[in-house]
């Protein structure tokens, strides 16, 4: 009985071991998600406490932007949209305000886009032909193209262009600052009522633009 007994145990064990060395590994845990296009191009600006360091503060919170039948999607709203412009799939835009009352700019604003088949350093070169058209248009007016600025070369960019133009109806300057990295290019905007400041105030800013988008 007792030799039975033991073959039991023996024959139990060997069955238990051979079902252990058959049982599949545990599947290996997730690696976390791909983070969305918006929260990239969130990334893209510049963050609040960046533009506090440079003298702004939030006015219109960052936020997606919905096309309408008088404004479609479009990195520069210019005489007419690009071909790069029908690839865009996400879009948002922000507005910073000068902390300084005495501050002769009067808005900052940034339109952030995600194309869906990258490439986005060819949204700037057919935005630059686009602008040759002589107008572009920030979220309220239309400005006349003063010239091309050329501004020094920004680390972290794929692709860069400036421009400026002047309002002559109500006498407003605005510079304009492309930059592009990988799929996101993002368009940002100064207004002011005076050409000198405008031109300043984009040469100060350009840095702190390029860095943001650089993270991405």
């Amino acid at each position: 009985m007792r030799r039975t007994h033991a073959l039991v145990f023996v024959l139990l064990a060997a069955v238990l071991s051979g079902t252990a060395c058959t049982t599949p590994p545990p599947a290996p845990a997730p690696t976390g998600l791909a983070e969305s296009p918006i929260l990239r191009l969130a990334r893209a600006v510049p963050t609040a406490a960046d533009m506090a360091k440079a003298g702004y503060r939030e006015d219109v919170v960052f936020q997606p932007f919905i096309e309408s039948e008088n404004r479609k999607n479009a990195l520069v709203h210019s005489c007419d949209r690009t071909q790069a412009d029908q690839r865009i799939d996400h879009i948002a835009r922000v507005e910073w305000q000068a902390t300084d009352p005495e501050s002769k700019i009067i808005v900052l604003e940034q339109f952030v886009v995600h194309h869906r088949d990258g490439r986005a350093a060819e949204a700037i070169a057919q935005a630059k032909q686009q602008l040759g058209c002589g107008a572009y248009r920030d979220s309220q007016l239309t400005f006349t193209i003063t010239g091309e600025v050329r501004l020094p070369a920004l680390p972290g960019v794929d692709a860069q262009h400036a421009a400026c133009g002047w309002q002559e109806e109500q006498g407003f300057g605005s510079c304009l600052l492309l930059t592009a990295k990988g799929d996101i290019a993002v368009a940002t905007a100064l207004r002011s009522r005076s050409e000198q400041a405008v031109h300043k105030e984009l040469n100060r800013m350009a840095p702190v633009v390029a860095a943001a988008i650089a993270r991405v």
